[in-house]
């Protein structure tokens, strides 16, 4: 899977051009939980560098808590959008309206056409002015989809294909042209090129797309980027100063909540976790990091602790690498540039 172009903008002005009223969005109430509730919304307007104001889903389960996180993500012009903020106030039927607070920082990951994600899901397919007949989705890519049939169809065909994603969109009747078909003894697989899209049906492929590159990481190489999570932020400066000179960005966040939208928004390519903690020792929030399913989660390195039996404890659990609060920066250090400079597994279990 080609790698995905990535970036971020921090510059009020800057985020302000990628806002559009009227764009639809995704408000990710619970985005620190496996699965938690996604709601479909609208961008209705913003007050720069104040908040984002959007249509209030009508959901039934829908809860909202002043302050509390939530992330929103969007599609403009080919870019996936998405900042982590929190709920600021919100309406009712009079007046169906949420605000949450300005993004400090917006993440945009580029969803190019050619960008193809495995997926396997029942599709219905009519042949246009001919048969109907089930088949299986294979693929599917901002331009197009992989389709198995029962039988070939002849390239150039034109047919309309209907499916629902494991996200529970659902697309209907989206219009296609058969651009290569194999056979594959019991069927055949057809490249199809999309001629026809309602705007819903692209705004949902397009959110499919986004969120599972977020999620997977699309099997690309590590970032040069750390996160730090450590409830004093301050300890990073040292770290910070090391790494610059390696062309490495420090990342911090002062928890585990914040911890895992930094974790799905900056894709770092090291986890370093400060074991001396308040709320969560950091041996307790590596193990809830690497049980969490939906994504691959990076290398993770403990340090601190100093109790007798931590470094047993932590090799036996979720950390890859530990340190002890006396080892020096530069050795973390090292030890980051090793893990920055391999590899990531392609079979690591992304269900």
């Amino acid at each position: 899977m080609p790698e995905p172009s990535r970036r971020k903008v921090s510059d009020p002005y800057e985020i302000e051009q990628y806002l559009e009223v009227g764009g639809a969005a995704l408000l990710h109430t619970a985005p620190h939980k496996k699965n938690g509730p996604r709601y479909k919304t609208r961008i209705r307007g913003w007050h720069r560098g104040v908040y984002v104001m959007n249509d209030l889903p009508a959901a039934n389960d829908l809860v909202m808590v002043k302050n509390q996180p939530c992330i929103v993500q969007f599609v403009v012009n080919g870019e996936a959008c998405g900042f982590d903020a929190r709920i600021a106030s919100w309406g009712n039927r009079l007046n169906p309206f949420f605000r949450v607070t300005w993004p400090q920082q917006m993440q945009l990951v580029t969803v190019r056409k050619h960008t193809r994600i495995d997926v396997r899901a029942a599709c219905s397919v009519v042949i246009t002015g001919g048969a109907a007949m089930d088949g299986q989705l294979r693929d599917l890519s901002a331009g197009g989809v992989g389709l198995w049939l029962p039988e070939p169809v002849a390239a150039g065909t034109e047919l309309t294909a209907s499916f629902s994603l494991p996200d529970g969109a659902v697309i209907n009747g989206v219009s296609c042209v058969v651009r290569s078909a194999k056979t594959d003894g019991q069927g055949a697989y057809h490249g199809c090129q999309f001629s026809e899209v309602s705007d819903d049906a692209k705004v949902d492929i397009d959110f499919f797309i986004s969120t599972t590159l977020e999620r997977t990481g699309a099997c690309e190489p590590r970032t040069r980027r750390v996160l730090f999570i450590d409830e004093n932020p301050g300890q990073a400066n040292a770290l910070r100063q090391v790494l610059a000179e390696q062309d490495v960005e420090v990342v911090t966040a002062s928890g585990i909540v914040d911890g895992f939208f930094r974790l799905r928004l900056a894709s770092p390519g090291v986890l370093l976790i400060n074991h001396d903690q308040t709320d969560l020792a950091g041996l307790s929030i590596a193990r809830i990091v690497k049980q969490s399913r939906g994504f691959r989660p990076p290398p993770v390195i403990l340090y601190g602790g100093d109790q007798p039996d931590l470094e047993q404890r932590a090799k036996e659990g979720a950390v890859d690498h530990y340190f002890p609060s006396i080892v020096m920066t530069e050795q973390i250090a090292e030890r980051i540039l090793k893990y920055l400079s391999e590899e990531p597994p392609l079979d690591a279990d992304l269900e």
